[in-house]
């Protein structure tokens, strides 16, 4: 039986936790059991770190990395790539 290929669900955001909320829940309702969740957060506030760390600690696909508020919208998607390692990939 081949091995599963892993998908890398990529989650950019920044001084929005609300909608961040909403894309990390659905990314850690999907089915598919080979996923890594990549986040990365260019917020200039604390509300997502403060608020993502439980996921964290309870799920261990989900990879949090921090920027210090700096990157334009595109760099920080730039950044997910670079932080991934799956075979696919999806925003």
């Amino acid at each position: 039986m081949s091995e599963r290929p892993l998908v890398s669900i990529l989650i950019p955001t920044r001084n929005r936790w609300d909608y961040f909320r909403i894309a990390l829940d659905s990314a850690l309702q999907q089915t598919y059991p080979c996923i890594e969740i990549v986040v990365s957060d260019n917020s200039t506030d604390q509300n997502v770190a403060d608020q993502v760390q439980r996921h964290v600690a309870a799920y261990p696909q989900v990879q949090y990395h921090r920027t210090d508020g700096s990157l334009e919208a595109m760099e920080n998607f730039q950044r997910c790539i670079e932080l991934s390692s799956g075979e696919y990939i999806s925003f």
